[in-house]
């Protein structure tokens, strides 16, 4: 894009910041600085015009008046805003208001409704996947669609509901699917298997009890004692993949 050039708005988040109960100070741990660094080394200082103060308002305006053809900058930490997660109608206008055209290269937050993946859209003139979004969906599709056989997924993450969709889908097509992280726990305790203070989705234990869940076999300790599920693929779910997660960390 610099080199047909484009102006280039790069905007991302960092971490968890909380602006609801952290101040401004407290967040800036998150703040995307040395990713403002890294850009500056790889694309110089004649193409990279830096770190925006913020992701809106007159900071991030000033910051992206100031581009010329084939210069980009970097807006703030999206998360300083709870309108990014909240999908807020005044901040996505003020978002958008910066760029003409949308270019989505997070693959890994595209499953969410926030601000910078869905709210800007309806904004924009024209939308594209990045690059790398563009190779994801690809393999993607060909592991989905035409896999080796036997074919294994594993899945984790924190929220049953940010992922629910996806186990749905792929269910149906691996012949065994491991779900770790701390959303493992919501599906041990729908089954009855006290899993302490960790934390759990209630709302998603009341789906289950309805019998909206698959019927998914429980390993706990062990990945060799799995029954079949009802739709003859194997489930597995369990402390052996929470461990797995601690270990990758």
């Amino acid at each position: 894009l610099l080199q047909k050039g484009a102006q280039v708005v790069l905007c991302s988040h960092l971490g968890r910041p909380d602006p609801a109960t952290e101040t401004a100070e407290e967040m800036q741990q998150f703040s995307l600085a040395p990713v403002a660094q890294l850009l500056l080394q790889e694309l110089g200082p004649e193409s990279f015009t830096g770190l925006a103060a913020d992701c809106i308002g007159s900071a991030a305006e000033s910051g992206v008046q100031g581009l010329m053809p084939g210069q980009a900058c970097l807006l703030e930490n999206l998360r300083f805003h709870t309108g990014e997660a909240t999908n807020d109608a005044a901040f996505v206008q003020q978002l958008a208001a910066l760029a003409d055209v949308y270019v989505n290269d997070a693959f890994g937050v595209s499953h969410r409704e926030q601000a910078s993946v869905t709210g800007v859209l309806s904004h924009m003139a024209a939308c594209y996947p990045g690059l790398l979004m563009q190779a994801e969906l690809r393999f993607l599709h060909r592991t989905c669609t035409t896999p080796e056989r036997p074919f294994g997924v594993v899945i984790g993450g924190a929220k049953v509901r940010d992922k629910i969709k996806v186990l749905e889908a792929l269910i149906h097509k691996a012949d065994v699917l491991l779900v770790g992280g701390r959303m493992a726990f919501t599906f041990l305790a729908a089954e009855g298997v006290a899993v302490g203070k960790t934390q759990i989705e209630e709302d998603w234990l009341e789906v289950r009890a309805a019998g909206c869940w698959w019927n998914v076999s429980l390993c706990q300790g062990s990945t060799h004692a799995c029954r079949r599920s009802r739709q003859g693929h194997h489930a597995l779910l369990g402390t052996v993949f929470y461990w797995l997660e601690v270990l990758c960390i």
